[in-house]
């Protein structure tokens, strides 16, 4: 818009001085790569010092002001749905800071997180849910039913797990280093590239067992029960 000149009282012309923007129209007006440096930034730091959830809480509010900046240009009529979308990953920024899920509300026996430390699951029959979230190193698993489940590469070292049932499972590449498996079944477990190095295996049921690659004490072969073969890993 052109600025019309007026005289001032020594006859000459000024030009008269817009006012300054708003403070929102500055933060508007600075360049627009800035916002996703300093929200990557704040993602960084806060994993970085937080862990994972820090950073899922610092992306959340993130994306809260962002939506609430797109909302404040947009008209009245489309500013509802940004301000609902700031609701929702607020929400979401908060069950992250608190150590929830929405799926741990409404189960809570579901964590996704494995817990730290020995646990102890004497006698327990174990689903596959259980399995991604626990910790088996020296953990007390006497009696536990595993059977039939998919076990590769975990870490079974110091368990003590007298009478296990670990027939028909995957246990490729597992370490069994120390374990108690005194009267254990592991009858057509598949322990290919296993490692029972030191592991008690008195009683314990080998039948049709595949331990091909698999590394025990030459003591173990003369107090487990029954004979391993391969063909429990195909």
């Amino acid at each position: 818009m052109a600025q019309t000149p007026t005289s001032s009282a020594a006859g000459e012309q000024v030009l008269p001085v817009d006012p300054p923007p708003p403070q929102g129209d500055q933060a508007r007006a600075l360049p627009i790569w800035i916002w996703p440096a300093l929200a990557i930034t704040l993602v960084a730091v806060c994993g970085e010092f937080l862990g994972t959830r820090g950073s899922l809480a610092a992306l959340g509010f993130c994306l809260v002001g962002g939506f609430v900046l797109m909302g404040r240009a947009l008209n009245p009529r489309e500013r509802g749905f940004a301000v609902a979308l700031a609701v929702v990953f607020a929400g979401l920024a908060t069950l992250v800071i608190h150590g929830s899920s929405a799926r741990d509300l409404f189960d809570p026996g579901t964590a996704d997180k494995k817990p730290a430390g020995p646990v102890d699951l004497r006698g327990k029959t174990l689903t596959a849910d259980v399995v991604k979230r626990t910790e088996f190193r020296g953990a007390l698993l006497a009696g536990a039913q595993l059977g039939g489940l998919d076990l590769r590469h975990e870490n079974f070292a110091g368990a003590s797990a007298q009478g296990i049932t670990l027939s028909r499972t995957r246990l490729d590449g597992v370490s069994f280093r120390g374990a108690d498996l005194r009267g254990a079944d592991l009858r057509d477990a598949c322990l290919r590239g296993g490692d029972l190095t030191g592991a008690d295996l008195f009683g314990a049921r080998v039948d049709r067992a595949d331990l091909s690659g698999a590394e025990y004490d030459e003591a173990a072969e003369k107090t487990w029960r029954g004979k391993p073969s391969e063909g429990a890993c195909r």
